[in-house]
């Protein structure tokens, strides 16, 4: 829709220098910044009128160079949302929200209480977004519509100095976005309100307060825009939109005023703005979803408003808690078009997958058709929240934790998708308990799961021989050798490793000499030497020793020792000699 007002010729020019700059960057850059963002202003804004839509939405030729859906970029989306309104009214200024603020600051903080109300609901632009995701917390976080209005504040603050002049509609004062963030910034900290990305603030400034983003003004480049900032020492982001007058005689209304109150025409670029800061909610940080030519899901469908009721003047397209409102169309992804609501989603279909078995976080590719927008993936109904919708028939993903053998599932807004064929889950073997220690020969159960066709066992890796009793029990000895750590049980889906250590019981079979004075060579004889922290004789220590092998130490009897018995200490505990040596 294209609406040229009277005295417009200057603007057109503008708005046609716009347009060829805009021609020059899709053609010599495919950046992230194209036709939507202007690269001396800010992230995302409405466009003026007076002609200029043609080239800011989607068309035809674009479709066909790969502009059309949007794609996710990596940035944090609004997965839900809490609006503000700040109306900054600069005390000593004479300025006024039209004739009436009452009534054009009432009828907005209606129409947020009202996109609030119909949360959850389809019949209106907010809901297309729900279909858009971020992968911030792990898998596809999915947009909820669950909007809240906080509140408004009147802020009476005062004009900061002047810095700057839009040069276009000749309003008396200007003010730059700096400034509006420094205004926002005093609101924000004086109300305690939150700063992330959840929470949006619109400011909206009165008929004669223009601004400026760097040479981007209102009017001329911009009819209003959202963006972030960090403020100093804040803890998050502050999202936020500039919100200009924009009643006639500006190219930013179209001359339609369902609510009669001149906030009619603010509401409509509102609504644009709130949903390209649901979809990106922090764009000069972090992109989040826009096409290939820097497009936001407001950009596409600009100035566009489908079917319209009521008559000419009160025209309206949305009815939201009752109330009639003129808005933007936004772009559904789904359907590849321009919606006044949700389009009706196509049910999905799975038509394979590969491969068609795997273990617990084994990658999986999912086959079909109309996954987008997909907000489930379940194996034999356990879900898996982490997964990739890689095209409208492509999903790839990993066996969730739990699941069980059986059938894939997919779901979207259009339904739920199940595969005719079965995926096989491949459960490894696992140990559950184990008799905690034993000494070379002793006899071992281990107790667990999935051990029917074990092809091993083993104590910290030295082989054992072994029984399978049943899937859920092995039988074994400790293998002559062995020592402390876990055990493992290998099958051909898998290895199961204890979760705890075996500790392997030394044990002395003999010594030699019997006797002998201080000083006298010792061999110690016997079993789980390796690792022994300790050789005493009746008590006093001897130092040092040699672990010759698992089976054999070497050492002198120390000075001090009596007659006794020896004992060897390893971390599976203490053998003692069942004969005493003779000091003397």
């Amino acid at each position: 829709m294209v609406s040229m007002r009277a005295g417009s010729i200057l603007r057109l020019l503008v708005v046609l220098a716009a347009m060829a700059a805009v021609a020059a960057g899709l053609a010599g850059s495919a950046g992230a910044f194209g036709p939507a963002r202007l690269s001396t202003g800010p992230a995302g804004i409405v466009r003026p009128l007076g002609g200029s839509i043609a080239p800011f939405h989607s068309t035809a030729a674009q479709r066909g160079a790969g502009q059309v859906l949007l794609t996710y970029h990596g940035g944090p989306v609004m997965r839900t949302q809490t609006a503000y309104a700040i109306y900054w009214l600069p005390s000593g200024s004479g300025l006024s929200f039209g004739g009436n603020n009452a009534n054009y600051e009432s009828t907005i903080n209606q129409f947020f209480t009202d996109v609030g109300h119909d949360s959850g609901g389809t019949a209106n632009v907010f809901g297309i977004d729900t279909q858009y995701y971020d992968t911030l917390s792990g898998g596809q976080t999915h947009i909820a519509y669950n909007t809240t209005f906080g509140g408004s504040v009147v802020a009476t603050d005062p004009l900061p100095s002047q810095q700057c002049s839009d040069g276009w509609s000749g309003d008396t004062y200007c003010v730059t976005d700096a400034q509006l963030q420094a205004e926002i910034t005093s609101v924000v900290n004086a109300q305690h309100w939150s700063e992330d990305s959840s929470h949006m603030y619109f400011i909206f400034t009165p008929q004669g307060l223009g601004s400026c983003y760097g040479s981007d003004c209102s009017y001329a480049s911009y009819c209003a825009y959202h963006d972030d900032f960090f403020p100093n020492g804040g803890t998050g982001p502050i999202v936020y939109a500039n919100m200009p007058w924009t009643e006639s005689p500006y190219d930013c209304d179209e001359g339609q005023y369902p609510n009669g109150s001149a906030a009619d025409p603010t509401i409509n670029v509102l609504s644009h703005e709130f949903n390209e800061a649901i979809t990106d909610a922090e764009p000069s940080t972090a992109l989040a979803w826009i096409d290939s030519g820097g497009q936001e899901i407001g950009d596409k469908c600009a100035w566009t408003f489908g079917s319209l009721s009521g008559s000419n003047g009160a025209e309206y397209n949305q009815t939201i808690n009752g109330h009639h409102y003129f808005l933007q169309l936004e772009f559904d992804n789904s359907s590849d078009a321009c919606q006044q609501h949700p389009a009706a989603a196509a049910a999905p279909t799975i038509s394979s997958f590969t491969p068609s078995s795997g273990a617990s976080g084994a990658a999986v590719t999912i086959n079909g058709s109309n996954f987008t927008g997909a907000t489930s993936v379940k194996f034999n109904g356990t879900s898996q929240p982490t997964y990739t919708i890689v095209s409208t028939s492509k999903i790839t993903t990993t066996v969730p934790a739990g699941a069980t053998t059986g059938k894939i599932s997919v779901i979207t807004g259009g339904g739920t998708a199940t595969s005719s064929g079965t995926f096989t889950v491949i459960v490894p073997p696992s140990i559950s308990s184990f008799t905690p220690s034993g000494k070379d020969g002793a006899a071992v159960t281990i107790n667990g799961s999935g051990f029917t066709g074990a092809t091993a066992v083993k104590f910290n890796g030295k082989t054992a021989s072994f029984k399978v009793v049943s899937d859920a029990q092995i039988t074994t000895t400790v293998p002559s050798g062995a020592t402390s750590g876990t055990i493992t049980v290998t099958t051909s889906k898998g290895t199961a490793t204890s979760s705890s250590s075996f500790l392997v019981v030394p044990s002395i079979s003999s010594f030699s000499p019997s006797h002998g004075k201080v000083g006298t060579s010792v061999t110690i004889n016997g079993s789980g030497f390796t690792g022994a922290t300790s050789v005493k004789f009746n008590g006093t220590a001897a130092t040092p020793f040699t672990v010759n092998s698992d089976s054999k130490i070497t050492v002198k009897v120390p000075s001090g020792a009596t007659s006794g018995t020896i004992t060897v200490t390893t971390s599976g505990g203490t053998a003692t000699s069942s004969t005493s040596y003779t000091v003397g």
